[in-house]
């Protein structure tokens, strides 16, 4: 059954039939935001304007868009009756995480420690490329802040 459903799903979001068929946004120019259902809205809020950067483009009192160098972000208040029931549930803390791509991972670390932002991941460096470490937002969301190394710094 569940990949009947995946077969379904995929061929939703193509255009055409079969080998022929071409990915939704073939041709288009895309955006993207990753948005989450946040229990505590100030906090989480407060977190990315504060202690990364993050300002505004957008509030209301369930709502937040927020941007730092053309990079966006949304939160959400759970439970809002004019969302569809997938935007209502809150994130549940666990099992996704936000990468930031950094020159110097050794100086947003140390800026991060200064800040008193707790250090959930060390920092290290991995034998795929990345220097890193990482850090818990308010809600449960990881936070990884990377600098590639070697080949991946290509």
């Amino acid at each position: 059954m569940k990949l009947l459903k995946s077969a379904v799903l995929t061929a939703a979001l193509t255009t055409g039939t079969g080998a022929e068929a071409e990915p939704i946004f073939t041709g288009q120019q895309v955006g993207l935001y990753a948005g989450y259902v946040s229990e505590d809205l100030a906090a989480t809020r407060a977190f990315f304007e504060q202690k990364l950067g993050f300002k505004p483009l957008f509030e209301s009192d369930w709502f937040v868009l927020l941007a730092l160098e053309g990079n966006q972000i949304a939160f959400l208040k759970p439970e809002q009756e004019g969302q569809a029931p997938i935007f209502r549930r809150a994130y549940p803390g666990h099992g996704a995480w936000i990468t930031f791509s950094v020159p110097n991972v050794d100086e947003v670390h140390r800026r991060a420690e200064g800040a008193g932002i707790p250090i959930a991941v060390p920092l290290r460096d991995e034998p795929w490329g990345e220097r890193h470490f990482s850090v818990v937002a308010p809600g449960g969301l990881a936070l990884d802040f990377v600098t590639y190394q070697g080949p991946l710094a290509q």
